[in-house]
């Protein structure tokens, strides 16, 4: 747009009346043409190309930034998978028999109930673990589904509307 600017604009009068002194009509027609002589509108054509490679350098910045929080997000997603597989084949099931095995040895008593209470405290804290361990790998799955949205643009730089000359340029003042 900057660039077509540079090509003056030809303005056209007309105008009717008729003479005063003798009564007779006249027709007048004005052209004018400005001539750049030294002004090829090249100000406002580089501040249009920095404009132009700053949108594509923040457009670039912003590419970077999705990237490096898809490779976190990844990241939480499979740790939080291989803390799910080891609740689920490990830590639970050896909870789950060291809670039968405390209750049995109650039956039998061999353990005080105090004692049960505590395994059975310890189980429902290990349960409850295994629930955060699948939240948080749901959640990194949906932000992971969600195309990273959740908050992924809050670094833009605020826009203070202050472009100097450019704007003079471009208001005509």
């Amino acid at each position: 747009r900057q660039s077509v600017q540079a090509v003056p604009n030809v303005t056209a009068q007309v105008g009717a009346g008729a003479d005063d002194a003798t009564g007779d009509p006249y027709l007048n027609l004005q052209l004018s043409v400005p001539l750049p002589v030294h002004n090829q509108n090249q100000g406002n054509q580089q501040a249009a190309q920095a404009e132009l490679c700053r949108a594509l350098q923040e457009v670039q910045r912003l590419e970077l930034a999705v990237r490096a929080e898809l490779v976190q997000v990844m990241q939480e997603f499979r740790v939080g998978r291989v803390s799910i597989e080891l609740y689920e084949n490990t830590i639970i099931p050896k909870a789950q028999e060291t809670l039968d095995l405390s209750e049995q040895a109650y039956l039998a008593g061999e353990f005080d109930f105090l004692r049960v209470l505590t395994v059975r405290r310890t189980f429902f804290e290990t349960n409850l673990q295994y629930v955060q361990s699948l939240a948080s790998a749901a959640k990194a799955e949906a932000r992971i589904e969600g195309m990273l949205l959740s908050g992924g643009l809050d670094d833009v730089p605020d826009f203070d509307g202050d472009d100097g000359l450019r704007d003079q340029a471009l208001g005509g003042e």
